[in-house]
């Protein structure tokens, strides 16, 4: 999945700190542990997940619009999805969400994915 950091110039334009947060908590509840992820960035651009997984063949036209936004942006779990244009050290390649899924399902876990596009994921 590509990066989409803000320059600090457009973070400020948008009302956030110059700088991105990150945070990561962890709840226990009964039997399950949630690890909770959140970051205030870009968000997820639905549009270039749609225009990737038809380019890639992973859908078609008329299946990509029968899709909620919630099921467009599980399409980041596939295998060697990226909306990167080019491959460099780092990503790319489209496994690294990929590999995270996988591993999450050996151990019957899930993953949840909100985004507000233009603001956090």
């Amino acid at each position: 999945m590509e990066i989409n950091s803000l320059l600090p110039d457009e973070r400020i334009e948008r009302g956030k700190s110059e700088h991105g947060k990150i945070t990561c908590r962890v709840e226990k509840a009964d039997t399950s542990i949630s690890i909770i992820i959140k970051d205030d960035g870009k968000g997820i651009d639905i549009q270039k997940i749609k225009d990737k997984a038809i380019k890639k063949g992973l859908i078609d036209q008329d299946g990509i619009c029968s899709l909620t936004d919630s099921q467009l942006v599980d399409i980041i779990f596939s295998d060697s999805f990226s909306t990167k244009d080019e491959v460099n050290e780092l990503s790319g390649r489209g496994y690294g969400l990929s590999a995270v899924m996988k591993e999450i399902k050996k151990i019957n876990g899930v993953i949840e994915v909100d985004t507000a596009p233009g603001e956090i994921t």
